[in-house]
């Protein structure tokens, strides 16, 4: 039996990262010594570490909690399996087309600033903002949560918002949980927009989300 702190040695995660895991109920209570510390077995740390694989592959936890119930014996079937994994790998091959666009679009700025590089003066003009549309800013909306249902009706709900008020926006996804315990977050799925969190554990609706995104005066 180990507690938080080897574990966390041993598998190279943070502790608040196995008490968010214990939290969301993607591991069960440990047992407790006594002094009430906590005491993970091998099977925890066999599981923990099941869970470390399946994230560093791009699963959600939402998704890696679907398959521990099925590796429980619970109630997801191997068909419900499949077609979550098909969905997944569907997501990955649109990633993939993404970045190969993105590294289109950044290859000839690359071109631009090597070209300046052999100026005398240095000079990059290759992100001149003359080449925008707008000098703004791009708002950028975050997401918090393990990518389940919920985390998705939320992102569905910010960007309905974001295109009734017809701004340009960033929407992410953030299911490093890492990323959201640093930012203090207790309940999922968490709204942030531009870096401030703005609701926890709530499905705001677009009609409530449209007032959090446009500027105070």
């Amino acid at each position: 039996m180990l507690q938080v702190s080897e574990v966390s040695r041993q598998l190279g995660l943070n502790p608040q990262t196995l008490y968010f895991y214990e939290r969301i109920g993607l591991i069960p209570p440990p047992q407790r010594t006594p002094a009430g510390y906590r005491l993970f077995s091998q099977q925890d740390i066999e599981r923990l570490s099941f869970i470390s694989r399946a994230k560093s592959l791009g699963l959600t936890l939402e998704e890696i909690k679907d398959i521990l119930a099925l590796k429980d014996g619970h109630s997801l079937t191997c068909r419900a399996l499949h077609q979550q994994l098909q969905k997944k790998l569907q997501q990955i091959e649109a990633n993939i087309r993404a970045l190969q666009t993105l590294r289109d679009e950044l290859q000839p700025i690359l071109e631009c600033c090597q070209q300046n590089l052999e100026r005398l003066d240095g000079e990059c003009t290759a992100l001149d903002l003359n080449r925008f549309s707008s000098g703004e800013m791009v708002m950028k909306v975050e997401i918090l949560g393990t990518g389940c249902q919920k985390c998705q009706q939320l992102e569905a709900n910010a960007k309905s918002a974001i295109a009734a008020l017809n701004l340009e926006a960033e929407v992410l996804h953030i299911t490093e949980v890492s990323e959201i315990v640093k930012r203090g977050i207790m309940r999922t799925p968490a709204l942030a927009i531009n870096g401030q969190v703005v609701s926890q554990g709530k499905v705001l609706e677009p009609n409530v989300i449209k007032p959090l995104l446009q500027p105070h005066s």
